[in-house]
């Protein structure tokens, strides 16, 4: 199967031209130049270096946009016989321990987002090895060892997205679809970036360097925000 390509009514060399473009020109440049037989997504990639201090740590949050666009997400809940209802009445896609532990240790990974009580913790650490990779490994950080199952379950289905920084310091996430308006993406975005430069401040000045967008299958574009 031959993979597709993006097409553009410029070249991707003049769309380079648009380094160091405000975001709003950035989506619009984007917006009227790549096409394509699907509705692609916009995503931006930061690029972020923390002081030596915090060399150790990283840059994780996690946002609802005022837009959503994601599909509803499938959910996956570790717990034991006590929660099991809850958490199928909250609408997670999957329920269990013993069993979905197995399946989970032979590579099964048909969910979204998983999500786990304290008290089965003890009995899932050994996931870390098969989720940790994946990012998928349930955390007190973002919420996802919780004891309020209603109320995560139902964030993540709303549309609740998390964010982590990689080891190589850069910061990925999706803001939005190309069928969306340009309001719409900058709302998302400004939402979402809000939130990371509250919690980049933490580690000190200057700790974003970076900022690039772009769609699915489009050229970045350095954005100046």
């Amino acid at each position: 199967m031959r993979k597709q390509r993006f097409v553009t009514k410029t070249s991707s060399d003049e769309l380079k031209k648009l380094s160091g473009s405000d975001l709003v020109t950035a989506i619009n440049a984007l917006k009227s130049n790549v096409k394509g037989n699907f509705d692609q997504t916009f995503e931006c990639q930061v690029s972020l270096k923390l002081p030596p201090k915090s060399k150790n740590e990283v840059v994780r949050f996690s946002a609802m946009v005022p837009h959503s666009f994601t599909k509803e997400a499938k959910v996956l809940v570790l717990t034991d016989a006590q929660n099991s209802d809850i958490a199928k009445k909250a609408g997670a896609d999957f329920v269990g321990l013993d069993d979905l532990v197995e399946k989970l240790m032979n590579g099964w990974v048909d969910f979204d987002v998983a999500i786990a009580t304290p008290s089965v913790m003890p009995k899932i650490a050994k996931l870390g090895k098969v989720l940790g990779p994946k990012g998928l490994m349930p955390s007190p950080k973002n919420e996802t060892v919780t004891e309020d199952l209603e109320k995560v379950i139902k964030n993540y289905k709303g549309g609740k997205m998390d964010f982590k920084m990689n080891e190589t310091g850069l910061l990925s996430f999706k803001f939005g679809k190309m069928s969306m308006t340009e309001e719409e993406l900058k709302e998302n975005f400004d939402f979402i970036y809000d939130i990371l430069q509250q919690e980049a401040s933490k580690y000190g000045n200057n700790v974003i360097r970076k900022v690039f967008i772009k769609t699915t299958m489009s050229p970045s574009i350095k954005t100046a925000i």
